[in-house]
């Protein structure tokens, strides 16, 4: 029988073995976090072929293990402090892929509360690599506490080592970890937009403490506590009981843009791609909203549209907020709706991962969520993603279940759809061109341009059928349609230069344009005849341009809703101010840099309003 006699190790042999055990620690989280699928081979590839992830995970462990070490002379000791963390860090991580298809976050503390509350509403099923790879940890820990020992350390040995140590920490954390953009391009990630891929691609010890990854803390405004209890009071008004209001069908458009804004684009005959859309603005109430991103940033349009908040009010850096302050339950037009006892539906024919919406609907309270997983894998696809007819189905079959099985019930439904999300093809295709090519432009924008706008042609016969349909039904519908953002044609904007869209000037107009997006506003024959015969009168024509965090007001305005607090502020806010951007603000169609005072004041209410929104509710 073998026979293990504890040992004793001076400084240097001390470190090898906290080295050592350093890379098994970095070895053991690379395989609980990205386990053994062949899909996954990718992450543990970034490990082998790029050894700066490997050392950046190592480097942590090493570093505070050490420094234990010198303070408690204990091998073992410090590092099971330093271990004991890491591990249940790693199960966390691997629970929350599991259930939420996200990876754990540093800012995820600081809402832990909110997330054991929300873990009640999950069963953890039992995983055998966490548990057969946590024992081998506990037993390492066993074994290094009977069978390993330190030699005792000079006072001299200890502050130098505590010093060296610590300082060690410093350097590399402002040399490495708060370096954003050595984190995004150290390794080649599989699938960027896909947080879950990128954390497994660089570890998760570097993703937790990347600068990258630790996003600003969403704080209190000033003056909240004492203040919102009189917002709130001050913007309630009586409601009404009597009022009948209608379905509500919100539909985002992928890059939807309107090319009669372009002097020079022009099409053939028969082929101009928004006739339904240019239908419904003669009928319906329409105008411009400014939003957010150009060429992106689409969830951010989503959630100013759904939530009536501003990002720049929140956070002028114009971070995700979908990935950034969203990670608990939160006011939009969703709990407005099934308050009043709506059945709430969102529909969004992509990945359910993408911009972290699985979570998101949640948390905003959809009764129902629909994402490309639940489709057949054999759907039409148009230019890689899900197609607009498809998506026209989606939207009128919901509503036709919804009626079938409970008409008697209010109905909200969100669409965002992806087709015409680029890149754009490039090539001739076997589509009839609808551009005539504008003088100077090369063959190879010509063709983008051209194949995004047969996608815009799609976009509007989705409006196009989406209305026809609700206008068969006697139950009042309600579409509201509008765009996320400008579509990425180039990266030098020579496109938009050849059509004559003028968004590259250093002009604040110019710069006002490049955010620019169309929406309507429509209801159908049943809801015009239920407005008059409550003695409603009807919004029709065109509106003032907005920011897209005034658009759900709107909607509630057009179908003469009782408005709750909040957006009774918001009106009262809309009133002197209609676009709230980083760097400019437009007042009754006059661009301004700077607010009067009395302005200032509402928007510090906003940030107020804003807050209890997204954290007290």
């Amino acid at each position: 029988m073998i026979k293990f006699n504890k040992k004793e190790f001076g400084l240097k042999k001390s470190l090898i073995i906290i080295a050592i055990l350093s890379i098994f620690s970095v070895v053991f989280q690379a395989i609980i976090q990205i386990g053994f699928e062949k899909n996954n081979l990718h992450s543990y590839l970034t490990y082998i072929a790029h050894p700066t992830v490997f050392i950046f995970n190592f480097i942590p462990i090493f570093l505070l293990t050490t420094l234990l070490y010198f303070i408690l002379n204990s091998i073992s000791i410090s590092y099971i402090i330093t271990n004991i963390p890491l591990t249940i860090l790693l199960i966390i991580n691997h629970y929350k892929v599991y259930f939420l298809d996200s990876p754990l976050m540093l800012n995820d503390f600081a809402s832990s509360k909110e997330a054991l509350s929300i873990s009640k509403n999950y069963k953890l099923e039992f995983n055998l690599r966490i548990f057969i790879f946590t024992l081998v940890m506990l037993l390492l820990f066993v074994f290094l506490i009977r069978f390993i020992r330190a030699t005792r350390l000079s006072i001299k040995s200890k502050i130098w080592g505590i010093t060296l140590s610590s300082l060690l920490i410093v350097l590399s954390y402002v040399a490495i970890y708060t370096d954003t953009d050595l984190y995004k391009t150290i390794a080649p990630v599989k699938n960027e937009y896909y947080d879950v891929d990128v954390v497994n691609s660089k570890g998760l010890l570097y993703s937790l403490l990347s600068k990258e990854n630790i996003k600003s803390f969403y704080k209190k405004p000033e003056n909240y506590n004492s203040k919102i209890s009189n917002l709130i009071t001050d913007y309630t008004k009586g409601s009404s009981s009597t009022k009948n209001y209608p379905n509500v069908i919100a539909i985002m458009s992928e890059a939807f843009f309107d090319p009669t804004s372009a002097t020079n684009l022009n099409f053939y005959e028969g082929k101009y791609p928004l006739k339904n859309f240019d239908r419904l603005c003669k009928d319906g109430y329409y105008g411009r909203i400014i939003v957010p991103g150009f060429a992106g940033a689409t969830s951010s349009t989503e959630f100013e549209f759904i939530t009536g908040m501003n990002i720049t009010t929140i956070d002028s850096s114009l971070p995700d907020v979908y990935k950034t302050h969203i990670n608990q339950n939160l006011y939009s037009l969703v709990k407005l709706f099934k308050d009043i006892n709506y059945k709430t539906i969102a529909i969004h024919p992509g990945h359910e991962w993408f911009y972290n919406r699985k979570n998101v609907y949640n948390f905003m309270g959809f009764d129902k969520s629909i994402f490309k997983t639940e489709l057949p894998s054999d759907i039409e696809k148009i230019n890689y993603y899900i197609s607009d007819k498809v998506t026209t189905d989606l939207i009128i079959n919901n509503y036709k279940k919804h009626l079938e099985t409970n008409k008697e019930q209010g109905y909200f439904n969100l669409t965002v759809t992806i087709q015409n999300h680029g890149p754009y093809i490039s090539t001739v295709t076997e589509r009839e061109p609808s551009v005539i090519k504008p003088d100077d432009m090369d063959d190879t924008l010509y063709n983008i341009v051209n194949n995004y706008i047969g996608g815009l042609s799609d976009a509007d016969e989705l409006l196009g059928k989406v209305a026809d349909f609700t206008n068969t039904l006697d139950v009042p519908t309600v579409i509201v349609f509008f765009g996320d953002h400008l579509p990425y044609w180039d990266s030098e904007l020579e496109a938009y230069k050849d059509i004559g869209y003028g968004i590259t000037e250093n002009t604040l107009e110019s710069l006002n344009l490049k955010h620019s997006v169309p929406y309507v506003i429509w209801g159908n024959d049943a809801f015009i005849a239920s407005m008059k015969e409550q003695g409603f009168e009807i919004k029709k024509g065109e509106g003032k341009e907005i920011s897209s965090s005034f658009l759900g007001l709107e909607l509630l305005k057009y179908i003469n809703m009782d408005l709750p607090p909040f957006f009774n502020f918001l009106s009262n806010l809309e009133e002197k101010l209609q676009v709230i951007t980083p760097t400019y603000y437009i007042k009754n169609k006059e661009f301004l840099t700077e607010l009067p005072d009395e302005i200032n004041e509402l928007i510090d209410d906003y940030r107020i309003f804003e807050y209890h929104n997204l954290r007290e509710q």
